[in-house]
C-alpha cells in the first residue's frame, strides 16, 4: 500500500531526474556548450551509471573535446614554427628600417607575413614603415615648398634689380645683385649676378 506509493513516487522523481538531465545534457551539446553538456551527463551517471544512452552522449562529447585540444595544440605550434620562420625576416626589415630603406624593410616585412600572417612584431614594423614613408613624404613636399618659396623670392629680387637699372638707380641696383649672387642657389646664376654687380660698378 502506502510503501509501494512511496516508492513509484521516489521512482517517477529518479525518472523525472534521470530524463531532465538527458534532455539538457542533448540540448546542451546541440548548442555546442561541450562543457555544460559534460557537467550534466556526470550528474546523471551519479544516479544512473548503467545509462546507455548518456555514456554514449559522453564518450562523444569526450572525443570532440580531445580532438579539439589536439587541433588547438597543433596551431599553437604551426603558430610558434610559423614566428620561428619568420623571425630573420623581422630582424631584416628591421635593421632596414634603421637605415632608411623602407623599400627593403616593407619587402621583408612581406616576407615575414607571408610565413606568419598575423604575427604581431610584423604588423607593427608595417606601421612603423608606413609612418616612416609618410614623414618623407611630408619631408620632400615640405622641401618642395620652401624651394618654391625661395625662387619666388629670387625672381622678386630680380625684377627689383632691373626696376632700379630702368629708374638709374644704379647703386640700388648694385646692391641687389651683390644680394642675388650671395641667395642664388644655382651657381651659373650667382656667377651672372656677380658679373652683372661688377659691370654697374665699373
Amino acid at each position: 500500500g502506502e510503501r509501494a506509493k512511496e516508492q513509484d513516487i521516489q521512482d517517477a522523481e529518479y525518472m523525472r531526474k534521470v530524463m531532465t538531465l538527458l534532455i539538457q545534457a542533448r540540448r546542451l551539446f546541440a548548442e555546442g556548450q561541450d562543457e555544460q553538456a559534460l557537467a550534466r551527463l556526470t550528474a546523471l551517471l551519479e544516479v544512473d551509471s548503467g545509462n546507455e544512452e548518456a555514456r554514449r552522449l559522453e564518450a562523444s562529447i569526450k572525443d570532440k573535446l580531445s580532438a579539439r585540444q589536439a587541433e588547438a595544440e597543433a596551431g599553437r605550434q604551426a603558430a610558434a614554427l610559423a614566428r620561428e620562420s619568420a623571425a630573420p625576416h623581422v630582424a631584416e626589415a628591421e635593421r632596414l628600417l634603421a637605415r632608411g630603406d623602407m623599400a627593403g624593410a616593407r619587402q621583408a616585412v612581406g616576407q615575414a607575413l607571408a610565413v606568419a600572417a598575423d604575427l604581431p612584431e610584423a604588423q607593427g614594423l608595417l606601421t612603423r614603415i608606413e609612418e616612416a614613408e609618410a614623414a618623407a613624404r611630408r619631408g620632400i613636399e615640405e622641401k618642395a615648398q620652401t624651394a618654391a618659396k625661395g625662387r619666388e623670392h629670387l625672381i622678386g629680387l630680380y625684377d627689383e634689380a632691373a626696376a632700379a637699372l630702368k629708374a638709374n638707380e644704379a647703386y640700388r641696383a648694385l646692391t641687389i645683385y651683390r644680394r642675388l649672387a650671395e641667395e642664388e642657389t644655382e651657381p651659373a646664376r650667382a656667377e651672372s649676378a656677380r658679373k652683372k654687380a661688377v659691370e654697374i660698378q665699373d
